[in-house]
């Protein structure tokens, strides 16, 4: 039998530049940045994602104050991922995420708030709940509720919701001019009973 000297070389060759060839395409690596200029705000209890503008998949989290947030990143957005915060109790804490890859380190500042129910005043007969009022009820301790025409802050209220005679209502505390209509002054507050029941 006769070798083929030339095609035994040959399949040699190729074999070995296949093999060499596997690191050639080297992983790109990208410079880290995100968006921090306002700081990041989340509601108690509730998830928010914050994009990555640009990074390599592979981070480290630290936080100043421990048990304030919880922290993941997740791949499953377009682009780079996001950063997943989980607000856990009310405060405040630095967040320091670090890109394993590049070792590029960025750190934002977080708060974490009360939860809160928006309400949108539509329509109302009411002088104090005026067209485009928004109403924002406070889950906390003192129900605190904050009243904005516009985008600016009017007044500070208080809230309950009550049950009378098998109808639910909801109470608001809030400064009045004396005809029901909501004023900033420095005046004791005034209840006002709402039927949030009736069509």
């Amino acid at each position: 039998m006769k070798l083929n000297l030339f095609g035994v070389f040959t399949l040699c060759f190729l074999a070995f530049s296949l093999l060499s060839c596997s690191d050639d395409d080297e992983k790109k690596i990208f410079d880290f940045k995100l968006d921090t200029a306002s700081g990041w705000e989340v509601t108690q209890a509730r998830t928010r994602a914050f994009r990555i503008e640009s990074g390599n998949g592979d981070y480290t989290f630290r936080m100043k104050e421990e048990g304030i947030i919880m922290v993941t990143f997740s791949a499953d957005y377009s682009g780079f991922g996001a950063i997943e915060v989980t607000g856990r109790k009310t405060g405040e804490t630095v967040l320091s995420i670090t890109d394993n890859v590049t070792e590029t380190t960025i750190e934002v500042h977080v708060k974490v708030t009360d939860n809160y129910l928006e309400y949108s005043i539509l329509e109302s007969e009411h002088p104090g709940l005026i067209k485009e009022l928004r109403v924002y009820l406070i889950n906390n301790e003192n129900k605190d509720a904050y009243f904005f025409d516009g985008g600016k802050k009017v007044a500070k209220g208080s809230y309950d919701f009550a049950l009378q005679d098998g109808v639910r209502y909801m109470k608001l505390w809030y400064a009045d001019n004396g005809n029901g209509a909501i004023t900033d002054a420095a005046i004791a507050w005034t209840e006002h009973l709402f039927d949030i029941e009736k069509k």
